[in-house]
């Protein structure tokens, strides 16, 4: 798989060409591609928000990493681009490796389902839909959860359905907010997509704004920390709509 530079370690290399180097020798000092998340309690992959190619206005404006990149603002442009290094060193059979190490070892935090990505796009590039294919094809046993904005792009949209709707362990949703259209919406609903949608704590006006009936996130709603780990709701295969409050 051709290993290029990224669009976005390009722009961390542009904002910060004094860490790069250094950043990149200590990627994967003590740590492997997977960290383990806290908030949500299971596996992750992540990237700088210098990935997120597709964000709405919306988006860009209440991310949920703003507090994050205020309060460690010291240390987030070095974690950025150890993630952005690490993503472009990923191939299908060095996960199935890291895995089958950590479950060997696992008491309790055995690799069962992970998150791409709690910070970031995981398909900021067309050729990323390659790469995730590749890692959910060599790791079949475990489920990869994707919410992702790359659907507001038509190339994008195209090749993910084509390329990835279909993989039993790919559980790939369509995030929405409150800029999306309900003709977005709708169209993503007759083409098979879940969603995942925040910016409108009301579901019932969420759901009367996009005609389409939500399924309230136990995490943000009722406050169960935790428990995406366990949750059945963005895991399960058939189509499905999740309504995530404030968070």
């Amino acid at each position: 798989m051709e290993n290029t530079m990224s669009l976005a370690m390009q722009s961390l290399r542009n904002r910060y060409p004094v860490l790069v180097e250094t950043a990149i020798e200590d990627a994967f000092k003590n740590r492997g591609f997977l960290t383990w998340n806290q908030g949500i309690e299971m596996w992750a992959i992540d990237r700088p928000v210098a990935s997120c190619t597709h964000c709405t206005s919306f988006c860009r404006k209440h991310c949920y990493t703003r507090k994050a990149y205020t309060q460690y603002h010291h240390i987030m442009p070095v974690s950025d681009i150890k993630n952005e290094y690490r993503w472009s060193m990923m191939t299908g059979d060095k996960i199935a490796a890291e895995i089958a190490g950590r479950n060997q070892r696992a008491r309790v935090r055995a690799v069962s389902r992970v998150r791409f990505c709690t910070k970031g796009e995981p398909f900021s590039e067309i050729k990323d839909i390659e790469l995730v294919k590749d890692i959910a094809v060599k790791n079949p046993e475990v489920l990869f959860w994707i919410p992702t904005r790359a659907w507001r792009h038509q190339q994008f949209r195209v090749k993910i359905e084509d390329t990835l709707l279909d993989i039993g362990n790919l559980r790939i949703m369509a995030s929405l907010d409150p800029s999306n259209t309900r003709t977005e919406a709708q169209s993503l609903k007759e083409s098979g997509w879940s969603t995942m949608f925040f910016g409108i704590d009301d579901v019932e006006e969420a759901e009367s704004n996009f005609k389409i009936k939500f399924a309230k996130c136990p995490k943000t709603h009722e406050g169960r920390h935790g428990s995406c780990q366990t949750c059945g709701l963005c895991f399960v295969k058939k189509q499905i709509n999740v309504h995530l409050r404030q968070h």
